[in-house]
């Protein structure tokens, strides 16, 4: 930004002097006049993530093995046509920490002074989809900071036997708390669970392939100040 000033008043400079030397009129060149404002702000637009992602990338990190509790439901949950494992129902719909501290940065985000997330998610499950941001410090509980939650994303829609996914825009902007944890985090964790379908869908078998696709693009307003 120093260096855009600069440019503008070397040139400013150069073309008022070749203007002055043509018209030979001294007292239509006012350069004590000249003023930049020290303030400046702009619209921002900036992508955040982007994925592909399936129902099992969503319920549950598995990075643990599944661990099922005498006598509770489970489902079948298949992978492939001679893959299939037993699930705990349960996990389905209780929140889950898919990603718990993934390094996460944006240089310059002191200058944000207003901002929202605009979620774009295109859900082939069978059922809503809830996604939980947290943004916080290294070191730090994920639990102390603010949850960024928008509203739940619906479910895929079944027409004559096969689910059609269903493609849903949310902007959400941010409050204070969770502006200020988006500017001074540089983790994030993502929450996500699914709630039971209004339709009453419930398979005994459920395909761990259900494509969800996610974005989210933040916008906002970028102030500064030229020294």
């Amino acid at each position: 930004m120093n260096r855009f000033f600069k440019r503008i008043i070397k040139w400013g400079f150069v073309t008022g002097i070749l203007l002055l030397f043509q018209s030979c009129i001294l007292k239509e060149f006012k350069f004590n006049e000249i003023k930049l404002s020290n303030d400046w702000e702009m619209q921002l637009g900036s992508p955040l993530f982007y994925g592909n992602l399936e129902f099992k990338d969503l319920v549950y990190d598995w990075k643990e093995p599944v661990q099922i509790n005498t006598g509770e439901p489970v489902v079948n949950l298949q992978f492939s046509s001679d893959s299939v494992i037993d699930f705990p129902t349960r996990l389905i719909y209780e929140p889950s920490a898919i990603i718990d501290s993934f390094n996460f940065l944006i240089e310059g985000d002191d200058y944000l002074s207003q901002a929202s997330f605009k979620y774009l998610v295109t859900n082939g499950s069978p059922f809503p989809l809830y996604l939980q941001l947290r943004f916080f410090e290294k070191h730090s509980s994920a639990a102390k900071s603010p949850a960024i939650l928008p509203p739940a994303f619906p479910a895929a829609q079944l027409e004559n036997g096969s689910l059609i996914p269903v493609k849903t825009e949310y902007t959400l902007p941010l409050t204070t708390s969770q502006l200020e944890s988006f500017k001074r985090g540089n983790r994030i964790q993502f929450v996500t669970w699914f709630n039971k379908a209004a339709t009453g869908f419930n398979p005994d078998t459920l395909s761990a392939h259900y494509p969800v696709e996610l974005s989210i693009v933040l916008s906002g307003i970028v102030h500064g100040y030229y020294q």
